[in-house]
């Protein structure tokens, strides 16, 4: 062989050598890229959830402030609108667990000079401690808070339907909401008088609930709220 066709050879498998080479980098480098593809999109979906859940969070919270302050209104010598002491005797018989897959009865509270809202009142335990309060409901906890709760006034700004909450990406999939639970009276005193005039502390529980972006992320807050009427 000649040393000029020997050269030949020698330039065809230096040649496939370097191609060899270029396939290999090519192929660590496309692993590269959908590995670092496959992070970041997980890394998306975790940052996406997490604001999900701050936003029900939120939602949550805001239901439960406005029903804590609808409770508190009459406390005192706040001049506040909310719930009055002439109510909750007045509603005492309504308080009852049976009424709950029935009609239930609210109190028409004033929240501003203009904005009235009607708040169900459940009796003690009705929800907390009732484990059948889903049986109307086949267990869609989420078409009875839509029915059997109230709608938080002070934060519908959150929902769906606000389309500047939609346009900055922090509206909910529903309108947060709460129910208020009465719990029990705490005289100051055992005295008939105390009992009668209601001189002590009513408690209450108060229940949230506020969807995120979407159904699928929720939170639920439960808050014991003791006022003094008189």
């Amino acid at each position: 062989m000649s040393a000029i066709n020997q050269k030949q050879c020698l330039d065809c498998r230096q040649e496939g050598g370097v191609l060899l080479l270029c396939l290999i980098l090519m192929i660590a480098v496309t692993l590269l890229g959908l590995s670092s593809m496959n992070t970041t999109l997980v890394e998306n979906r975790i940052v996406s959830n997490t604001r999900n859940q701050t936003l029900a969070l939120s939602g949550a919270e805001s239901a439960l402030i406005e029903a804590q302050k609808i409770v508190e209104g009459k406390a005192g010598e706040h001049a506040q609108a909310g719930l009055s002491l002439k109510q909750i005797q007045a509603s005492d018989s309504l308080y009852n667990p049976a009424n709950l897959n029935g009609s239930v009865s609210a109190a028409q509270v004033k929240l501003t000079s203009t904005d009235t809202v009607s708040i169900p009142l459940w009796g003690q335990g009705a929800v907390t401690e009732n484990a059948h309060y889903l049986d109307n409901y086949g267990n869609d906890r989420v078409a009875w808070w839509n029915d059997k709760t109230n709608t938080a006034m002070y934060s519908q700004s959150l929902s769906a339907s606000n389309s500047d909450a939609v346009d900055k990406h922090y509206s909910l999939a529903s309108n947060p909401r709460y129910v208020i639970e009465k719990s029990t009276f705490i005289a100051d005193d055992l005295s008939p008088d105390a009992l009668a005039e209601y001189r002590g502390r009513t408690a209450f529980v108060i229940m949230s609930r506020a969807a995120g972006r979407t159904d699928k992320v929720e939170s639920t807050l439960q808050a014991t709220v003791l006022t003094r009427y008189r």
